[in-house]
């Protein structure tokens, strides 16, 4: 993909956090590790990234010969999410999540500390919902966890 990654989350079944949560978790980890990272002849520039997050079925396919096999996944939600991270530009943000992974989260504020939008998105009919994080948000993400109610049953 260039210079760009996919993690595919939820292959497996769930269990623990819902798969949402996890994503959004290891999106933020990504970042926040990225950012601190620094370049011996930037000091003072911290590295930088854009994620895009979608929900949905995808084609799973295995690609090679018996020795040497890799997967990977295609369709429209592996292309959605790839949207996103432009829209993520667009918008001046870090993080970009459709409405529909925003709908597995459960870390309430996980969608608090987003900001909200309607987007269009490159080759797609009608606009789609967003939560987009930024930042200043990412950076503080593990204090606005903490500060975070703990309701247990």
């Amino acid at each position: 993909m260039g210079d760009g990654a996919m993690a595919v989350f939820g292959l497996d079944p769930p269990r623990g956090p819902s798969v949402a949560d996890r994503a959004l978790a290891a999106a933020f980890a990504l970042a926040q590790r990225l950012f601190a990272q620094r370049l011996l002849m930037f000091p003072d520039a911290g590295l930088r990234c854009r994620i895009g997050l979608h929900v949905g079925p995808v084609t799973l396919s295995r690609m090679g010969a018996d020795s040497h096999v890799q997967l990977t996944i295609t369709g429209d939600n592996v292309n959605l999410a790839s949207r996103l991270v432009e829209v993520a530009k667009a918008e001046q943000a870090v993080i970009v999540a459709s409405e529909g992974f925003a709908d597995g989260l459960t870390q309430v504020v996980a969608k608090q500390s987003a900001r909200t939008a309607t987007v269009e998105i490159r080759g797609r009919a009608g606009a789609v919902g967003v939560l987009a994080w930024d930042l200043d948000v990412i950076a503080d993400y593990d204090r606005l966890l903490a500060e975070q109610p703990s309701y247990q049953d």
